[in-house]
């Protein structure tokens, strides 16, 4: 006996009944059975996307059950095959990704609000790397980790007036961005903000030595 407890052999009785008599209604009136399916898809795109991904998994837990040895996950193959597809249809993926972007603005400008509102700094290194990125920096490598390394080198000073101003030092670049320099550790020196608006796109105050690591 399959189910120890009466109520559940009960249950699952009637839902065996309920999907035959679904699968007799849909042999008599085919048509009418696919309009109630696609009338339900539109007005539950939701729950519909959520029953495709559950039937994904459920399926899969199945396959690695009998095969643990299977090949890698859907996602990852869909990554690989985005890849390949982008490496040869340039021009139509980045179409195809703007006509995305445009459709779903509003959903990217509020996850970009969480981003920025849960990864403050790294957010800030982003907007400081495009910002380099659009002045067509020759090099721009300089990450969120060389950054707190340096502030710790210069014992969170001003490398042009030795004020400590740790947590608040700015980012100066010793050959600016608008005259070719670059957005790397080499061309970087932690400077105040005054020191920095001072400097703006003029020469170094005071020779200074950039952080080698």
């Amino acid at each position: 006996m399959p189910y120890k407890d009466l109520a559940t052999r009960q249950t699952a009785h009637a839902k065996k009944l309920a999907r035959a008599k679904d699968a007799r209604y849909r042999m008599r009136h085919p048509e009418r059975a696919r309009a109630k399916v696609i009338k339900w898809r539109t007005e539950h795109p939701e729950d519909y996307h959520a029953s495709i991904i559950k039937s994904r998994e459920k399926q899969r837990a199945k396959r690695l059950a009998q095969n643990p040895e299977e090949r890698p996950p859907r996602p990852e193959r869909f990554r690989e095959r985005d890849r390949r597809y982008y490496a040869q249809n340039p021009a139509a993926a980045r179409a195809k990704t703007a006509q995305w972007r445009a459709k779903n603005r509003p959903k990217l400008q509020a996850y970009a609000r969480e981003y920025a509102r849960s990864h403050r700094a790294a957010s800030r290194m982003k907007s400081k790397q495009r910002r380099a990125r659009k002045a067509h920096a020759p090099v721009n490598d300089f990450t969120h980790v060389q950054w707190v390394t340096m502030q710790a080198s210069y014992d969170h000073r001003c490398a042009y007036c030795g004020k400590r101003a740790k947590g608040h030092l700015t980012q100066d670049h010793i050959t600016p961005l608008s005259k070719g320099g670059s957005h790397t550790l080499h061309n970087i020196v932690p400077a105040c903000r005054l020191c920095n608006f001072k400097k703006h796109t003029n020469p170094p105050p005071i020779p200074v030595q950039p952080l080698l690591l």
